[in-house]
């Protein structure tokens, strides 16, 4: 008996590790598929059965009448084969289909459940509201220095405005919360509040640290941005002349017609076109407006270059750069209608 057992064992053995490839030919003579998943065995395309060995038996045992009605080598056989694949495929989207929903359902709900222990988390929901607070004032302070009509005084200002309003915020956290409307409406545990007391006291060491070696004083930005405001007596003029000698603003805040020239053309057309007189204030003036405020300008500048300079412009020569270069970055806008009205025409005779 044990011989026997063992001739068995061994003949089934050898059928399993053949490890035979599927005939593409069983599929018109049996009606066999092998299907596309992982260890797939082939698959019986009438009864849905799957068959590891000899599928001739199979389908002679189980489909003996196919032949009858659909004769080997026929158009009408060859017609059913495609009509039955072609639904095993059907089914088997639908059925994919549908366990790839369940399985974005269940994943959805985990998510779900993650985000709803995550909100009723006090003290995280407390930290992520002061931080949609406090980052929103930054994006405003950042809005604002961009840009290229701003000047040095200008940027300036708008730092140093928002440096006292964060004396304002600290002192608001522990109040009403008037400029932090997320953190308001959501609950706050005490350790959660001086953690945001900490965060906004690094906050303002940091711009003071970022801004401490701004030698200019406020008053020459000032008297630069509007030399009719500042007292000839007052602490501008002497700190403007440690910068530059001889500074003549007293003869400027005399006179009404610069005044009201400066207050219609702005800081920059007027020290350039009726500040010539004075020639000292002038250059000061030139010095601090023409000063980068920021690195905007650089940074658009060669944003266009980028674009100029493509895979397409293979023959784009440095002069043909500079004047594209000047094209994108001219604030100039011409007016072509008149430039039209002007031109000549040169009729043919």
């Amino acid at each position: 008996m044990e011989p026997k057992m063992s001739a068995s064992w061994s003949k089934r053995h050898k059928v399993d590790s053949e490890n035979r490839a599927f005939n593409p030919n069983w599929t018109a003579d049996f009606l066999f598929i092998m299907p596309s998943y992982l260890n797939a065995k082939p698959l019986c395309l009438i009864c849905q059965t799957t068959v590891a060995v000899n599928l001739k038996r199979h389908f002679e045992s189980k489909h003996s009448n196919f032949n009858t009605a659909y004769p080997p080598g026929s158009v009408l056989r060859r017609d059913k084969i495609e009509s039955l694949k072609s639904s095993y495929h059907t089914s088997n989207l639908i059925l994919t289909t549908s366990a790839t929903v369940q399985e974005k359902a269940t994943a959805a709900s985990l998510r779900a459940g993650e985000l709803l222990e995550f909100m009723n988390d006090v003290p995280t929901m407390s930290r992520v509201a002061f931080l949609c607070d406090i980052t929103g004032h930054l994006n405003t302070l950042n809005l604002q220095l961009q840009g290229r009509a701003s000047s040095v005084g200008d940027l300036f200002e708008k730092v140093c405005v928002f440096q006292r309003n964060f004396e304002i915020f600290n002192t608001d956290l522990t109040g009403k919360m008037l400029h932090f409307p997320t953190l308001r409406v959501v609950a706050t545990d005490e350790t959660s509040m001086k953690m945001m007391q900490e965060f906004m006291n690094n906050l303002i060491k940091n711009f003071q640290m970022r801004f401490e070696n701004f030698k200019i004083p406020k008053d020459v930005l000032l008297f630069v941005r509007d030399p009719f405001v500042v007292s000839a007596d007052g602490p501008c003029p002497s700190e403007a002349k440690n910068i530059l000698h001889s500074i003549d603003e007293g003869l400027i805040q005399s006179s009404d017609v610069l005044k009201a020239k400066f207050r219609e053309l702005g800081p920059c057309d007027f020290w350039t076109q009726y500040a010539d007189q004075f020639q000292n204030s002038q250059n000061l003036a030139v010095f601090l407006l023409t000063m980068f405020g920021s690195t905007f300008l650089c940074e658009s500048g060669f944003s266009s270059m980028n674009i100029i300079k493509n895979q397409h412009c293979s023959h784009l020569t440095d002069e043909h750069l500079h004047q594209c270069m000047r094209l994108a970055l001219t604030s100039y806008k011409p007016v072509f209608t008149k430039l039209a009205r002007e031109r000549r025409c040169h009729l043919s005779h």
